[in-house]
């Protein structure tokens, strides 16, 4: 058989009006207790008002409020279950709340508060404040009828969108900088290519359309633009690189050739050929020290175009290291040529001291450390008398005026000789 059901027990309305009335009267007093800056309950107000708030901080400003709700619950004949289900959790987080407001101010967190943490920062240390926040947020689920630490994985949701749109805000910020640092680099590089070729047009129209990607940077128009160049500068490439192989000219082996011969003159074997020593062995250190160049400018050579060879090299310090090895070598030549004529006099005057008469040499020495290796030898005519010989000395060389146009690569030839006479 089936249970009776139990009969409800109803409240009469003058029972309920009285306990509503019970109610707003402990609304009142502690209301008149705690809200205002004196109590206007007298001495017992004053002697709550100083319990509550020492023990509880701000938690206790929420005691009166539920007892101010439910007189009109009653007279409305409404449920209490939910007044006191929302009122209990609110309580329950205010006091949640306490060691949360304790290090901001210890009247705010009272004496519950204190305590609380203490013991949390013991124990946890700073940590331990994450556990109140947690039964917080506990606490407002349960009021939200949802499901517990619901609103923390929402809240760690919204904080993952929020970060993932900095972070592509921050992407796309490095991106343009990026794309603008590459357009800056591939405008100086146009510009400098369009100073050293302005026959070529399309480097103009280049030059204008990066400006203006400059201002808005685009990757794919960058990379057009980055392709267009590309190909322009493997041309110019090509080109540089038939130059270099034309570049060294045939002086190593012409100044090692006259290097061996020098080292193969020697001039001990005769007494009259000391004084040549001297100017032979300077004629050899200058040989060794323009080789030593033409050998600096060749590994240079050689670098260069190992590097044309692979990437990451600059087309516009290629050219300039190019000509400036070209006026180096041409330098290089211009000495070699000096040197070659001193080292052929050097010749002629070692033979001449082998053939010249003994009366002779004395006077040809003299011109020689006037002068030296740049001054002919003196020609030797046997005079018509039997007094002495006459020996043609050359005149020396007057001084010249500064000359600011470009030297010659052939020293210019000396005066004819003036006899001198020599006696015997």
């Amino acid at each position: 058989m089936a249970r009776p059901k139990k009969k409800k027990k109803n409240v009469s309305r003058g029972d309920a009006e009285a306990l509503a009335l019970v109610l707003f009267g402990f609304f009142l007093f502690l209301a008149a207790s705690l809200y205002p800056a004196k109590p206007l309950s007298g001495e017992l107000g004053q002697a709550v008002n100083r319990a509550l708030k020492t023990g509880l901080g701000a938690a206790a400003y929420l005691l009166p409020i539920p007892l101010g709700l439910s007189p009109y619950w009653i007279l409305a004949r409404k449920p209490l279950g939910g007044l006191i289900w929302v009122s209990g959790l609110a309580f329950i987080a205010a006091l949640l709340a306490l060691p949360l407001l304790s290090p901001l101010d210890p009247w705010l967190g009272g004496e519950v508060g204190r305590v609380a943490y203490e013991a949390l920062v013991r124990a946890l240390g700073p940590v331990g404040l994450a556990l109140p926040a947690l039964g917080i947020l506990l606490t407002y689920d349960l009021a939200r009828r949802r499901r517990p630490l619901e609103t923390l994985v929402r809240v760690g949701r919204a904080l993952g969108a929020l970060w993932r749109t900095y972070r592509n805000y921050r992407q796309k910020k490095v991106e343009r900088k990026r794309l603008k640092r590459q357009s800056a680099a591939l405008l100086r590089e146009a510009t400098s290519l369009l100073e050293r070729y302005p026959e070529h047009t399309s480097l103009q129209t280049l030059v204008a359309d990066l400006k203006q990607l400059l201002k808005k940077p685009d990757a794919e128009a960058l990379e057009a633009w980055r392709t267009l160049l590309d190909t322009f500068r493997d041309e110019r490439v090509y080109e540089l690189r038939i130059r270099l192989k034309e570049e060294p000219l045939p002086l190593l082996e012409a100044i090692e050739q006259d290097l061996k011969a020098l080292r193969e003159a020697s001039t001990r074997a005769h007494p009259r050929l000391r004084p040549l020593e001297e100017r032979r062995r300077a004629l050899i250190l200058e040989f060794k020290a323009l080789l030593a160049r033409a050998r600096n400018l060749n590994r240079e050579l050689e670098g260069a175009l190992s590097r044309l060879e692979g990437d990451g090299f600059s087309l516009e310090a290629e050219l300039e290291a190019h000509e400036a090895r070209k006026k180096a070598w041409q330098a290089l030549a211009e000495e070699l040529e000096d040197l070659k004529t001193r080292a052929e006099r050097f010749e002629l005057w070692r033979a001449w001291l082998l053939e010249a008469p003994e009366a002779a040499v004395a006077a040809g020495l003299r011109i020689l450390s006037a002068q030296g290796l740049r001054a002919f030898p003196p020609k030797i005519s046997q005079a018509e008398d039997e007094a002495g010989l006459e020996i043609e000395l050359p005149d020396p060389a007057p001084k010249a005026e500064p000359d600011t146009r470009r030297p010659k690569s052939e020293p210019e030839a000396p005066p004819p000789p003036t006899p001198i006479p020599l006696s015997r």
